[in-house]
């Protein structure tokens, strides 16, 4: 069981996409910080830059609730019909030029983390 809902959590990394608006946003890294056996809780770490959305592998009851704590602030959000959670995200603001382009150089990009903890809303 471990193993199959770490294959589904490596799935978020694919998952996690800039949200539309955010042309130079971007994820740099998505680490699990923490999983607990029966995914009762779900920890990850996100660095990037504007915003994104995080869409979870079906692993939740369909229309199951959950409290979803990011840097502070409380969402109380619902799985779809497939057991999935559609997480928005503000990391910080939107870099403007693309990372490694010659216009970044003059203009570093910042990168910003944030945590994001999923509990059942029991």
């Amino acid at each position: 069981m471990r193993r199959a809902a770490l294959a589904a959590l490596a799935a978020i990394l694919i998952a996690a996409v800039p949200a539309a608006g955010s042309e130079a946003a971007g994820l740099r890294a998505v680490k699990v910080r923490s999983l607990e056996p029966r995914l009762q809780e779900v920890t990850l770490q996100l660095t990037g830059s504007g915003s994104a959305v995080v869409r979870t592998p079906g692993f939740y009851a369909p229309r199951s609730r959950h409290r979803v704590v990011a840097s502070g602030r409380r969402l109380l959000l619902r799985a779809d019909q497939d057991g999935r959670l559609r997480i928005p995200l503000r990391l910080g603001p939107a870099n403007r030029f693309q990372q490694f382009s010659p216009e970044e150089k003059a203009n570093p990009s910042r990168f910003y983390g944030v945590a994001v903890t999923v509990k059942p809303a029991g």
